[in-house]
């Protein structure tokens, strides 16, 4: 039997009424910090935090919002891996400056938040890694702006920063897979075994996706006469590849990011791209927005009761690994506004949150370490997109 209100309305009858005011209300928060020149997920976690217990409490989150959240974590990954990591750029971009560029701006914040997890905030192994992660992740929509910014878009050293970010953005996700590995069969499990069978997990489902899936999308399209059967068959293999990872051991957002991998080299083909701008107006017109409303929904003032030494320690580790590290690495690249890099480098994005929501699902991230996670984020992100409007308007 379902759940009902004071007023007589079952638990499906509420969650219809809460989605339709998350997708409102984010979507004009959304728009109204896009206008200020802030990221639009600042003002959808914004609308999940005001609308949730962190303020007002006026939704909470019912099992049937679940499953739109869910669905917007594994299309904003697919998306994610589609549209940000191209893998034959990927291999072009294994030079030893890139590389090393790489590791120093990646591994700097990640040894940091690593040290404060792990030692000051006594956290096991596992979550710790996988936190830690998190917090060394980079936008990658920062740095191609910053980018564009600088003009050295089209030259050989500002592809040489979007790959340094790229592979900066690889090496964190195999982190997190190695440590969602640990996380789910235990830090005392095979790690050999588990290597293996995420390895093949990657392998098999990278060789289906690279070599089967453009074609199965292009015979639908030829084939069939209904509408948007491409379109369905592209929802079909997200969830399928997602559900498949979530059988190898890993979170299903994995399966997703690997068929991003895969299908990001067929960009050139028309009957493959549109079908992935439809799944992408789709995804980013409803589910989404949901995602990072429904990540700000979680967000309660038990943040509060975190020591406070601690909590000054991880903002401290973020903050100065990643500006120490974007300046290095960038410095090493040979760029000149070094500092404009170190700023971009505090930004982050949509899989940071999707990594963080998915910590919580499986209890690797207390509600309080995550509910302040979420605020630093917030703030960071805000603090990175204002500082890098000034100092365009100065320099």
């Amino acid at each position: 039997m379902r759940r009902r209100d004071s007023m007589g309305n079952s638990s499906l009858e509420l969650a219809l009424l809460y989605i339709a005011v998350l997708i409102v209300v984010s979507r004009v928060l959304g728009e109204a910090f896009l206008r200020i020149k802030q990221p639009a997920i600042i003002g959808e976690l914004l609308a999940g935090m005001i609308l949730g217990p962190m303020m007002f409490g006026f939704i909470e989150v019912l099992p049937e919002i679940e499953l739109f959240i869910l669905l917007g974590v594994y299309f904003l990954i697919f998306l994610a891996g589609y549209e940000e990591i191209n893998v034959e750029e990927l291999v072009k971009a294994m030079r030893i400056r890139v590389i090393a560029s790489s590791m120093i701006s990646f591994f700097t914040p990640f040894t940091l938040c690593l040290l404060v997890f792990s030692q000051v905030m006594g956290m096991a192994w596992a979550p710790s890694l996988l936190l830690s992660s998190v917090m060394a992740l980079t936008s990658l929509g920062v740095v191609v702006r910053i980018v564009s910014d600088l003009r050295i878009a089209g030259v050989k050293l500002g592809l040489n920063l979007i790959n340094m970010s790229i592979l900066s953005e690889f090496m964190g996700l195999l982190i997190a897979s190695a440590s969602t590995q640990m996380l789910v069969q235990g830090e005392q499990g095979d790690y050999a075994f588990m290597a293996v069978k995420v390895l093949s997990f990657f392998l098999t489902s990278g060789l289906a996706g690279y070599f089967l899936v453009p074609r199965l999308i292009r015979r639908v399209e030829r084939i069939f006469k209904v509408k948007a059967a491409s379109f369905a068959t592209l929802i079909a293999i997200v969830l399928l590849f997602s559900y498949l990872s979530s059988l190898a051991g890993l979170h299903g957002v994995f399966g997703a990011l690997i068929m991003g991998f895969a299908l990001s080299r067929t960009k050139w083909d028309p009957v493959i791209r549109g079908t992935v701008d439809q799944l992408k107006g789709f995804a980013y017109g409803i589910f989404i927005p949901l995602f990072f409303a429904g990540a700000g929904l979680y967000v309660t003032r038990d943040f509060m009761k975190l020591d406070v030494l601690a909590a000054v320690a991880v903002a401290l580790a973020v903050v100065v690994g990643k500006l120490v590290g974007g300046f290095v690495s960038s410095k090493l690249m040979r760029v000149e506004h070094r500092s404009l890099i170190a700023l971009g480098q505090l930004a982050k994005g949509g899989v940071e949150i999707a990594i963080l929501s998915f910590a919580l699902s499986i209890e690797a991230v207390s509600i309080e370490l995550y509910s302040y996670i979420v605020l630093l984020i917030f703030f960071l992100t805000i603090a990175a997109s204002t500082s890098l409007n000034l100092y365009r308007r100065i320099a």
